[in-house]
């Protein structure tokens, strides 16, 4: 295929069936698609420009119809419940973005976790560190699951758990000799075990193979680990409102995994025929198969872009780049757009400064951007390399902060967070007695 029409053709019979199943499925589409249905019922062709003219589906949609409007299947199916991480206002409430799945649903995102090239390298009894959240979000449930039914032991370091700091994770990777490791941000973990216990992990022997999801990892940054450090990578496009939609394939690209259809939503280009010099816009997603609460063209908030080329690999679906939430994008004048990867592949690779970094955007109509940066050792030569790069990248004004090393997070490096609660084992007994004693639970 070569761009989004042949790609629709392609789906168009299963996108046809999928949106009168929907039609008559969950409280939600029974009313959204209830006049749309009705067409197709009368004759009307169901082609591009007919689906494309279908209502999207939002989060507010979700929040609004929570907890049983998009539900299409009887309450006695239910086998999972998961709901979107967090929510605009930092609430810590539930998101009321819901996503529930039968049996089925949840084996078949299962399969989707785990790509074949590197199963091939993987043995019975081998280990798999898992650092991602397993309260509500999909990915370390799934992930889990599925190293299980291959015989590959899930080592359930649940990200943000008292009992799974960064520094364990290190200790972990290395005595299991760990093979795997799922992750969302590699860098972010490489460097708060540097700064604990100045070590760095991707240096592991053990270590093969780092999946991530759950944020933009650039294709600069994957590459940087995989020819520097001989680790082979595997990014992995994941929503709790789906499981994995994108999939690594053995060439490194993300792929939109079958049982999925994407679009590209870009109010400038209405074709959505992207190459590689276009803006790209806001990922739409397409659930073909799921049961228990299945979405049509669903707004995930997240900037991308599709490429329809054959990438010469297992799958013959087009490749997606993710390059972060659509809120952080920043209109870069006639220059298009600056991306969280951007910033990303400014700093990957620059061996004195770490690729963990902040952007601060200031003012209104004339933005104004602070980038925050940190070097493990003084290197004012890099930082000057590090400003003419950004006077090539953008006529936006940047300042550079540079901070020591551990200094811009200086919490998260610390990781006050694990240590702080632990204290709460011992915070209402304070044993001033001499002597020593043996406490057991």
């Amino acid at each position: 295929m070569e761009n989004t029409r042949e790609y629709f053709k392609e789906n168009e019979e299963e996108l046809k069936k999928r949106t009168l199943e929907l039609a008559n499925g969950s409280k939600f589409y029974k009313r959204l698609l209830r006049r749309s249905a009705k067409k197709i019922e009368g004759g009307e062709a169901f082609n591009f420009n007919f689906f494309n003219e279908l209502p999207k589906t939002t989060k507010d949609d979700l929040k609004r119809n929570h907890p049983f409007g998009f539900l299409a299947v009887d309450q006695s199916e239910i086998r999972g419940y998961f709901e979107s991480s967090g929510t605009t206002d930092e609430s810590i409430g539930s998101s009321m973005t819901c996503s529930y799945k039968t049996e089925e649903d949840l084996k078949a995102d299962w399969k989707r976790r785990l790509p074949e090239w590197m199963l091939k390298d993987l043995n019975k009894g081998d280990f798999a560190v898992i650092h991602l959240p397993y309260a509500l979000t999909s990915s370390g449930i799934a992930f889990h699951e599925a190293f299980r039914e291959q015989g590959i032991t899930p080592v359930a370091l649940d990200q943000g758990h008292t009992f799974s700091s960064y520094t364990r994770v290190y200790s972990l990777l290395k005595s299991l000799q760990a093979k795997v490791l799922v992750c969302s941000v590699p860098f972010l973990l490489r460097d708060i075990v540097l700064y604990d216990q100045n070590v760095d992990i991707f240096e592991l022997p053990n270590l093969k193979y780092i999946l991530t999801v759950g944020t933009a990892l650039s294709d600069e940054s994957s590459k940087y680990l995989e020819e520097k450090y001989n680790i082979k990578v595997g990014k992995f496009y994941g929503m709790s409102e789906f499981g994995a939609v994108g999939v690594p394939c053995s060439k490194s690209h993300i792929h939109v995994q079958p049982d999925f259809y994407f679009e590209i939503n870009n109010p400038n280009n209405t074709e959505a025929n992207f190459d590689e010099d276009s803006i790209g816009g806001e990922i739409l997603i397409t659930d073909m198969k799921s049961k228990a609460s299945p979405m049509l063209k669903y707004r995930t908030g997240d900037s991308g872009r599709i490429f329809y080329k054959k990438c010469d690999c297992e799958f013959n679906t087009p490749c997606v780049e993710v390059y972060g939430r659509l809120k952080d994008v920043i209109q870069n004048g006639d220059k298009g757009f600056l991306f969280p990867t951007t910033f990303q592949d400014l700093l990957i690779g620059k061996e004195d400064t770490s690729p963990v970094h902040k952007v601060v955007a200031k003012g209104d109509s004339e933005i104004e951007l602070e980038l925050h940066i940190q070097q493990y050792k003084n290197n004012p030569e890099e930082v000057e390399q590090i400003k003419e790069e950004l006077k090539q990248l953008t006529d936006i004004p940047v300042e550079v902060v540079v901070y020591k090393f551990g200094e811009l997070f200086e919490d998260i490096y610390a990781q006050n967070n694990y240590r702080t609660t632990q204290k709460v084992k011992t915070m209402s007994f304070h044993d001033e007695r001499k002597g020593e004693w043996i406490i057991t639970y």
